[in-house]
Parts: C-alpha cells; sequence; structure tokens
C-alpha cells in the first residue's frame, strides 16, 4: 500500500496521512474511509495533513475519491492542508470545488509539514481569541 493513516499526536486532533510512492485512487479512497473511522473516534475538531511530498500519482480515476470524501465529511472535521500536492492535485482541487463542496471548502495547501502545522495553530490560535 502506498498510503497509511496516523494521529499526530496524543491528543488526535491532528490526523496525519503520508502517501509514498506510486499512488492510484484506490490509495485515496483508503485515506478517505480511514479518516471518516478515526475522525469519528473523537468528538473535538480534528485537522488533516495530507503529506504527499513522496509520492507519484498514476490513473485517472481521481474524480470518483472526491465523490467518496463528499460523504464522509465530518461535522467536527476542520482543515485538510494538502503538503507537497503536485499540479494533478491542485487541479482536482479547483475541479471539486463545484462537485464536492463540503469537501472542498476547507483545503489548504503547504510545502511541508511544519508549515502545514503552524498553519494549523494560527487557525486554532484565531478561532481561541475571535
Amino acid at each position: 500500500m502506498s498510503a497509511c493513516s496516523y494521529w499526530h499526536d496524543d491528543r488526535k486532533t491532528i490526523l496525519h496521512q503520508v502517501y509514498e510512492g506510486r499512488c492510484v485512487a484506490a490509495d485515496f479512497h483508503t485515506c478517505i474511509n480511514d479518516a471518516y473511522r478515526m475522525v469519528n473516534m473523537v468528538n473535538h475538531p480534528v485537522d488533516i495533513i495530507v503529506d504527499m511530498t513522496k509520492a507519484t500519482f498514476i490513473g485517472t480515476s481521481f474524480l470518483s475519491a472526491q465523490g467518496n470524501s463528499e460523504a464522509k465529511v465530518q461535522d467536527n472535521q476542520r482543515m485538510a492542508i494538502l503538503v507537497g500536492a503536485p499540479a494533478f492535485i491542485r487541479a482536482l482541487v479547483n475541479i471539486g470545488k463545484k462537485i464536492a463542496p463540503k469537501t472542498t471548502k476547507n483545503i489548504h495547501f503547504a510545502k511541508t509539514v511544519d508549515e502545514a502545522i503552524i498553519l494549523i495553530g494560527k487557525t486554532f490560535d484565531a478561532s481561541v481569541l475571535g
């Protein structure tokens, strides 16, 4: 398998997904299902970091994952930050804004996992202060 999901922190506030090597649409479906199951285990807000920096995406059926993802967006899922997303994935996100608006409304992009963590922290601080 070219993808895995795990909790980034002990408080289970950040779900970390890592794609490595050659990834196909089935890997997206697996991570979507993992995220649904894991986020459903907790009642507090969860951010998702999706690390794509070591992946090559192959195949043509990636749009099918957006329908699966749209059906599984949960109320306590906050941001999804795509780290190192290639242009192909960024284009799919733009298409997804029309066909999967719940999935794409809180998607952000970062170059590194550290940048994603900083973005989560700034967003959390703003919501606490606001």
